[in-house]
């Protein structure tokens, strides 16, 4: 997982593929977020099934709870595949969750996990006879399995396509840094990919005979999408049926795409070649404009962007008709959230500078439409009141580090004089190192950074209900 705001307009010829221009405006929607659930533990992922009003909340450990439309946790699992699951390392666990568009017929739902030798397996679970509040263990069905060389990079979400019924499943690149093994653009290996499978075509699933690589010899015909580094979230918009794709950067930049599906589409997204548009590992690559290219990316920046994506959903619900056509997503270290428009080939995103919230792990939606976030303990609704006005990213106050490179000891000056407590985080996966409470009187920490490997890693404190974000380098003594 990982991300800043970029104020860029990339003109529709600059990489094959793209759908549009990316445009910036300075007018943002006045967003809230209500708490609907707190409590939870380690909770990664949020799903709905069709026709039915609960959530369903997706624990690392390997447990599915429900939530019911009245904000009620039941205290017995839906689902509990703990046993089997491997969530050791920060992205392994249970990671993604989907209910097969016929649902309440057939009670088939997918889900993603880390099994006990740490490699990916897809699979598919049915719920018990005669209640909708427990599935059977015992159903589980193998869809796909896939080995992980790495403990990181795993991807894991799912979801099915609203027009084509086919379920889709993202695999990150396999770990590591820069895709040692350029798995991503090797046709031969399901990491760095959206897999999409037909299952209900045959047992456990056929390949769809529009999948892009279906007569490619030596490609797995399951590939619909490829060149992807860990696209930890993605969705469709129900509407129109066009992909949106988060995928997290290496060490520079975020990016969000669009694949709008037709039958000259570009299925190639161009990593390890490139991050974002900027070049990445570029031995045996082609030129930039033959890769798809994204529709917005943003640098690592605390105050205008940040350092690990999460990706969103187009809002289609009617509670907030401010917010309505806009794809919402965030930055899970950084907290910082914006939306996306769209008219006609141009879409246009936006940071809404009135909601900042850190580690979103997840968006979600109910049957209704209306969208939730996921953090790790706490389930939230989203919603939007009307425009805000204008906004200036030179206008927020910032964490102050000194010296930045350290070596033993980091003073932090706080932007206000407040309790709170600073942590020193990993840019890569969010996970917090080590922990120092602020001097509220002198709106200071120090950080000890002793002994710790060199290399950029993230200062982060709250502050007033705004995360707080800056990077710091490390030196080894």
């Amino acid at each position: 997982m990982r991300s800043r705001l970029l104020q860029l307009a990339l003109a529709s010829s600059l990489l094959c593929g793209s759908e549009a221009a990316v445009a910036q405006t300075t007018t943002a929607l006045r967003l809230g977020l209500t708490t609907v659930v707190s409590g939870l533990s380690r909770s990664v992922a949020l799903a709905h099934a069709p026709g039915d009003g609960r959530l369903f909340v997706v624990d690392k450990a390997g447990r599915i709870r429900i939530v019911t439309p009245a904000g009620a946790l039941l205290p017995t699992p839906f689902l509990d595949i703990s046993a089997r699951v491997l969530s050791t390392g920060s992205e392994q666990g249970l990671l993604g969750l989907a209910f097969h568009p016929n649902y309440a017929r057939n009670g088939f739902f997918y889900v993603n996990y880390i099994d006990l030798g740490g490699d990916t397996k897809i699979v598919r679970f049915q719920r018990q006879t005669g209640t909708a509040d427990a599935a059977d263990p015992a159903s589980e069905l193998l869809i796909f399995a896939a080995d992980q060389p790495f403990s990181n990079h795993n991807g894991g979400d799912l979801q099915f396509g609203p027009l084509d019924g086919y379920l889709y499943a993202s695999l990150g690149d396999g770990g590591s840094a820069n895709d040692p093994g350029n798995r991503a653009q090797n046709l031969g290996s399901p990491l760095g990919k959206i897999l999409r499978f037909d299952v209900d075509g045959g047992s456990p699933y056929v390949v769809p005979p529009t999948n892009p690589l279906i007569n490619t010899p030596g490609a797995l015909p399951e590939i619909f999408i490829w060149g992807l580094r860990n696209t930890w979230r993605f969705s469709f918009d129900s509407a129109n049926g066009d992909m949106w794709l988060a995928d997290v950067g290496q060490n520079a930049w975020e990016e969000i795409n669009v694949f709008v599906d037709s039958a000259n589409a570009n299925h190639n997204f161009g990593w390890r070649c490139y991050e974002g548009t900027r070049p990445a590992v570029t031995a045996g690559c082609q030129p930039i404009n033959t890769y798809h290219a994204p529709i917005f990316e943003y640098p690592h920046s605390n105050a205008t962007g940040g350092f690990s994506v999460t990706g969103g959903f187009v809002y289609h619900g009617t509670a907030s008709p401010a917010l309505a056509n806009r794809y919402v997503f965030a930055d899970y270290v950084s907290g910082n959230l914006w939306t996306t428009s769209r008219q006609g080939n141009t879409y246009t995103t936006v940071q809404e500078p009135q909601l900042n919230r850190g580690g979103i792990v997840a968006f979600s939606q109910d049957s209704a439409g209306e969208m939730y976030t996921l953090q790790f303990n706490t389930i939230s609704r989203l919603s939007a009141t009307g425009p805000s006005g204008l906004f200036s990213a030179s206008s927020l106050p910032r964490l102050r580090l000194s010296p930045n490179p350290a070596t033993g000891r980091c003073l932090i000056e706080l932007p206000f004089a407040e309790a709170a407590d600073v942590q020193l985080v990993s840019l890569i996966t969010g996970q917090v190192i080590r922990t120092t409470p602020a001097d509220f009187r002198t709106a200071t920490a120090t950080l000890d950074v002793s002994g710790l490997a060199s290399g950029l890693y993230g200062v982060r404190t709250q502050l007033n209900g705004r995360t707080y974000t800056q990077r710091l380098m490390v030196q080894a003594n």
